[in-house]
């Protein structure tokens, strides 16, 4: 199977929102692994399909936005997209931000994701980026696992209150 990656081009644009709806169902089913599910309030499908297309139309424009996508033959298998961010004085460094990755499950754990970030990497090293950073859902172990490998080190930790859930206040 031949891999290929590649910017994401506006052509891409009706093959790509199928993969980031997608995506969004899949960050759906890791959230239904905490206990405070119930409690998210989720657009229908229809609605985040339309967010997803006006997200997606807004990164296909940005300069600073790159979409890179990987394909066995014409079938767009996965996407990551990157940004780059506004250097400021907490930090010095021009720095960028992994906004997405996702590879489809049926090809998961054969070097997709590795070659989407080192595609990526040649971008941002051309842009003298020194900070990347992400955010992953702390349920996926895949995930946390990969970008480890890779030498993303945790600096942060996001936490999340559902205030209908909290009792205390």
């Amino acid at each position: 199977m031949e891999i290929k990656v590649r910017l994401a081009e506006k052509g891409d644009f009706q093959k790509l929102l199928k993969l980031l709806v997608k995506a969004s169902n899949f960050h759906i089913e890791l959230d239904n692994e905490y206990p405070y599910h119930d409690e998210l309030k989720r657009g229908s499908v229809k609605e985040r399909k339309i967010h997803e297309s006006k997200k997606l139309t807004e990164n296909l424009k940005d300069k600073d936005t790159k979409i890179f996508i990987a394909l066995t033959g014409q079938k767009i298998i996965g996407f990551m997209t990157v940004s780059l961010l506004k250097m400021n004085a907490n930090c010095k460094y021009q720095r960028a931000e992994i906004e997405n990755l996702f590879v489809l499950k049926k090809f998961r754990s054969k070097k997709i994701g590795r070659l989407l970030i080192k595609e990526a990497f040649f971008f941002l090293n051309s842009k003298n980026v020194k900070v990347v950073s992400l955010n992953v859902s702390s349920n996926n172990i895949s995930a946390i696992k990969f970008y480890e490998k890779l030498g993303f080190r945790e600096r942060l930790k996001t936490m999340t209150l559902i205030s209908s859930t909290n009792k205390s206040h």
